[in-house]
């Protein structure tokens, strides 16, 4: 088990470039199949483990094929004892016995898993290299759902719905990156983290998740190479949009899903295109207004305001020289930037909600370096550093501006904390 580095908290996109073959192969063919979600490298405490499942309360821990040294060994008893402390078992996995048997190691997570479930929460655990299990029937709500915005709305209500209507799970098929990032090069700009965008997709009504790899491999089978892939985990029904493709070369369509779903005596739902104000809602048109700065417009789009979540790391501390301390979260590269500026913020950390004042941008009064963000959370005390933040944007206040002096940029800020508060208002 690792020692949490507050100072070097890796990025999404480190984590998907640093993962060795064997991790991928767990990761991607078992974990991400699972009703229950796990999330990679989950900071505990003090720690940080290699794949956390929340429901479960279980920690999976990877470990390398040598022997350790007795030192390394009580530490890592130690660290574990406290983790248990805590509510999390830990089952420890060797690499060297993924590559060897991939299949026994499944089958062992799978029982270990099941342990660890509440009762309440019991689930049929995805099949591992042939093992013969039970297939759980779901009605597959498809699309890429980056914001999941008014018009992914309407197709994940249609989903459940038919879910309903026929005793199965909803649930959301999609991929941890666009197609387009993968297959020609393009900048992801995505409207949300990929964990923000599961926590969406859950709130708006989907019991499950499964988040495919957005490979070439994965982007390049034929259509009903993927329909069939998904029948054969339990899909017992199709919604999408009317403008959705898949498969190699975006051969599929929504005319060709109709056709496989009858052909299979499967019901399939294609939903409309959802307009406002006469145009058509999109991620594209939400990511023009974010980038305008236009959040309020963007916001009555998504249907709830555009979020960003990630964790608190160390700054420069200029904030707390001039009695205003900030909590600093880096900006994941997949995702799209801002209008530079301040906004009026809600903050959600450890249960509770603070208003924020948050400016996104490079801080010219301070000669900063690389894009941050900065929230100021001033009825908030405490340490943040290493805790999970979520900021919900929802109104523009201003550039972002050099000013002559940090006295004159302390007044401008808690001026602005003056109208976040008259914004949500607070006294």
């Amino acid at each position: 088990m690792k020692q949490y580095n507050k100072a070097n908290i890796p990025l999404a996109r480190e984590l998907r470039r640093n993962m060795t073959p064997w991790e991928r192969t767990l990761w991607y063919q078992f974990l991400s199949k699972y009703p229950v979600r796990f999330q990679r490298q989950k900071a505990i405490g003090d720690f940080i483990v290699d794949f956390y499942c929340a429901k479960a309360k279980l920690a999976i821990e990877l470990d390398g094929g040598g022997h350790y040294m007795d030192a390394q060994m009580k530490k890592d008893m130690l660290r574990t004892q406290k983790l248990e402390g805590m509510g999390v078992r830990i089952v420890r996995v060797c690499n060297m016995d993924i590559d060897k048997n991939f299949r026994g190691v499944c089958m062992f997570l799978d029982n270990e898993i099941q342990k660890s479930l509440p009762q309440s929460a019991s689930l049929t655990a995805p099949s591992s290299e042939g093992a013969s299990r039970e297939v759980r029937r779901t009605i597959v709500a498809l699309g890429f759902f980056d914001g999941v915005h008014r018009g992914h709305q309407a197709l994940l209500e249609a989903c459940c719905r038919m879910a309903e209507q026929y005793g199965c799970s909803p649930a959301a098929v999609t991929f941890d990156l666009p197609p387009s990032a993968v297959l020609l090069g393009k900048e992801a700009n995505m409207l949300t983290t990929l964990s923000d965008r599961t926590r969406l997709l859950e709130k708006f009504g989907m019991a499950h998740v499964q988040i495919l790899p957005a490979t070439a491999e994965t982007l390049s089978q034929p259509w009903k190479t993927f329909l069939e892939n998904l029948t054969a985990q339990g899909a017992a029904g199709f919604v999408c949009g009317e403008d959705f493709r898949f498969g190699h070369g975006g051969e599929g369509t929504a005319e060709i899903l109709q056709a496989f779903a009858k052909e299979q005596g499967l019901p399939c739902c294609v939903v409309p295109e959802q307009r406002l104000d006469g145009e058509k809602i999109s991620s594209t048109r939400i990511r023009r207004l974010i980038e305008d700065g236009e959040t309020e417009y963007a916001n009555s789009l998504l249907g709830h305001p555009h979020i960003l979540t990630g964790t608190v790391v160390p700054g420069r501390q200029l904030g707390r020289t001039i009695g205003i301390p900030t909590a600093n979260l880096q900006l994941p590269p997949e995702l799209l930037t801002p209008k530079f500026g301040v906004y009026a913020c809600m903050a959600h950390v450890g249960g509770e909600s603070y208003i924020a004042v948050t400016n996104i941008g490079t801080r010219p009064t301070v000669e900063g370096e690389g894009v941050t963000v900065e929230a100021w959370l001033p009825d908030f005390q405490g340490d943040l550093y290493g805790k999970a933040l979520t900021l919900e944007f929802y109104k523009f206040l201003r550039p972002e501006k050099k000013f002559e002096s940090l006295e004159a940029l302390q007044a401008e800020i808690r001026k602005n904390g003056e109208e976040t508060r008259k914004f949500f208002g607070k006294k």
